[in-house]
């Protein structure tokens, strides 16, 4: 990789690394919301909880993304 695609993936590494930020934000964000939900609501429970799965499998593709971005940079 030459050093104008390497400075490139470095950036997009900088913003995945912004996005993932974000998701964390709203995984603790989202979890805080299922803490104050009483239990007998069972489906606004149920929905909360598929939000913060779909966003946990969010973060570990950008997470992986990041990772085989600076693998790429590496060589």
């Amino acid at each position: 990789m030459n050093k104008s695609r390497r400075d490139k993936a470095n950036l997009a590494v900088q913003s995945l690394q912004s996005v993932l930020a974000t998701i964390e934000f709203l995984v603790d964000e989202e979890q805080s919301a299922l803490e104050g939900i009483p239990e007998n609501m069972y489906a606004r429970v149920e929905r909360c909880e598929d939000t913060i799965s779909d966003l946990e499998e969010t973060k570990t593709s950008v997470e992986e993304a990041i990772n085989r971005l600076e693998s790429a940079t590496d060589r």
